[in-house]
């Protein structure tokens, strides 16, 4: 199996989407909140796009907004269900596979709340709602580590993967993203460690978080090769370019490369 690459993008940035299939790209992977919340006229010319380059999107991300809260007293589950119905839907319709779950602002415990408890309602978003909706839709849910000043629960892709294993589906799996990881100590080779258990992964300069670039001191082989090793399908650049197509281009040499 050999490993798809990405990068983020927004469901509107259409001829940047445009320029991705050229280059050679495998997917594009856009915002689930975004993809969500736009008018149908939108939704329909992102699907043309899409139609026009025989293209596809196979991940998205930002799952739940910040307003919307998943942990403390404010959880409303009739708000969370319509909310993940539409996008879960939607997702579908676009051809997505994955959905990564980071929403540092939705998923962060209030201050003085029970971690305990509030763990235990991440596992009942995973468990009875998100998971179960998804899976109608051949959706799988990667969880996301976040850096530890983003929110105050899930860093290391360990415990992504442990509250994988609490959800107990089959379509909830953890997630790789080299910046968080550095930022939260965890080596490159981390998701090596749980094969069969990482859905989705994401990459940049683990440092500075630009695109991948020949010349930028870093060797990426190690994650690659480590995500290969997991089995994970994808892995998406999301990092910042600052000339988009030279970036775009040199970002996917850079994997390849890595990857061979």
């Amino acid at each position: 199996m050999s490993l798809k690459f990405g990068l983020c993008l927004s469901a509107k940035d259409h001829d940047k989407i445009r320029t991705l299939a050229k280059l050679g790209y495998d997917y594009v992977e856009i915002n689930f909140t975004g993809l969500t919340e736009m008018a149908d006229e939108e939704l329909d010319a992102f699907l043309d796009v899409l139609k026009e380059t025989g293209f596809s999107c196979e991940a998205a991300n930002c799952f739940i907004p910040g307003s919307i809260k998943l942990t403390g007293d404010e959880v409303d589950y009739d708000v969370i269900k319509a909310f993940v119905s539409k996008g879960m839907e939607r997702a579908e319709r676009v051809g997505i596979k994955s959905v990564v779950f980071g929403s540092g602002g939705a998923r962060k415990i209030p201050e003085g709340f029970p971690r305990d408890k509030a763990y235990e309602q991440l596992v009942v978003f995973l468990k009875e709602y998100a998971g179960p909706i998804a899976a109608e839709h051949g959706v799988t849910i990667a969880i996301e580590p976040l850096r530890s000043t983003e929110t105050n629960v899930i860093h290391k892709v360990s415990e992504g993967v442990e509250l994988a294993r609490r959800a107990g589906l089959s379509n909830v799996k953890g997630l790789g993203d080299i910046y968080h990881m550095a930022y939260e100590n965890d080596s490159d080779d981390e998701p090596a460690k749980f094969k069969g258990e990482i859905q989705h992964t994401h990459i940049s300069h683990p440092v500075t978080r630009h695109s991948p670039k020949k010349d930028d001191g870093y060797d990426y082989s190690v994650f690659v090769k480590a995500v290969i090793e997991s089995g994970c399908e994808r892995c998406s650049v999301e990092g910042r370019l600052v000339d988009f197509d030279a970036d775009a281009k040199e970002a996917l040499e850079v994997l390849k490369k890595a990857a061979e």
